[in-house]
């Protein structure tokens, strides 16, 4: 490629009309393809977002990074380039991601696209977004109109972790704990709906970062000495 330019200053000569939107799509996907940065992947995917270019073929570059890009970052880039330009050609795979995306960050892109899934072209997108949602009740143990709060959390525990993925088994956890100032429990749930949080979210981090702990905690006969 030569000299290396970087995703902003490729957007700032389209702007400044050094370079015409067609070049710099090219060169954005040039970047997307050859660079082992994934905050450059990302930032070249979100600046073709805004350059808002139909092509097919810049559908498949972006498909593909949602498949396949190891990086959740990257992935929800490619999630929301998607559902803004490439809906209808789309569905499908958004549809797939939602059956095996790990990454609490890139499903929570789909949701804030904000689809009407009430509309019947949505259909099996949006029944496999509830489905998604079933499952996180079912093993929190609430009602599913509160899943999406625990995976609206998850994607904050998932913030600059690259590899996490969505992580459930906690929260039961989570309501054994007692906050040791307030003497509230961390998570109160109540005939199947969250009642409260006493959430420090580094003591949360640190106890789901070290799962082991669970068992340790729990053979405490108080569990405040921890």
């Amino acid at each position: 490629m030569g000299k290396f330019l970087s995703p902003e200053t490729i957007y700032s000569n389209l702007k400044n009309r050094e370079i015409d939107r067609n070049i710099a799509c090219d060169q954005l996907i040039s970047l997307i393809e050859g660079s082992n940065n994934p905050k450059i992947r990302t930032e070249s995917i979100s600046i073709l977002n805004q350059l808002e270019i139909h092509d097919l073929k810049l559908f498949k570059i972006i498909e593909s990074s949602l498949l396949s890009d190891e990086n959740p970052y990257v992935r929800r880039a490619a999630v929301n380039l998607i559902g803004h330009q490439f809906l209808k050609d789309g569905l499908d795979t958004l549809t797939w991601v939602v059956q095996h995306e790990k990454s609490p960050l890139v499903i929570k892109a789909i949701f804030d696209l904000k689809l009407d899934l009430t509309n019947t072209r949505f259909k099996a997108l949006g029944k496999e977004l509830n489905e998604f949602l079933a499952k996180i009740a079912l093993t929190v143990g609430i009602i599913s109109n509160e899943a999406k709060f625990i995976l609206d959390l998850e994607a904050l525990f998932a913030q600059n972790e690259e590899n996490y993925i969505l992580e459930l088994t906690s929260y039961q956890f989570f309501t054994k704990l007692r906050d040791s100032k307030l003497g509230e429990f961390w998570l109160t749930i109540k005939n199947k709906r969250i009642e409260s949080l006493s959430f420090n979210f580094f003591n949360w981090r640190y106890v789901k970062r070290n799962p082991s702990l669970f068992n340790s905690i729990s053979n405490l006969q108080d569990s405040i000495v921890y």
